[in-house]
């Protein structure tokens, strides 16, 4: 039985979630110096994993967008992380 959109959306954020706290605390110290297109090389393995094309880096919100190739199109879907959170939703 196939996973839905969302289940799959759900075991990705699960996964990279560690990943991207140790990125962003990186990122607020080191913003000035790197390109944030580099952070996008740790996490594209995982997300490829799950099915999903990184489509881009984003600094604020610190978080990445995904697409998806569904049965019924394109959907983006935008992981954010900040200082109390980690969330993602529908781009």
């Amino acid at each position: 039985m196939a996973l839905s959109l969302k289940e799959i959306v759900n075991n990705l954020a699960n996964e990279v979630q560690t990943p991207m706290e140790n990125l962003y605390c990186r990122w607020q110290d080191e913003k000035e110096y790197e390109d944030i297109r580099d952070y996008g090389r740790v996490l594209e393995p995982v997300i490829k994993k799950h099915g999903g094309k990184l489509e881009k880096m984003t600094k604020r919100p610190f978080g990445f967008v995904v697409i998806f190739q569904t049965q019924t199109g394109v959907v983006k879907v935008k992981f954010c992380i900040n200082n109390t959170s980690f969330s993602w939703k529908r781009a």
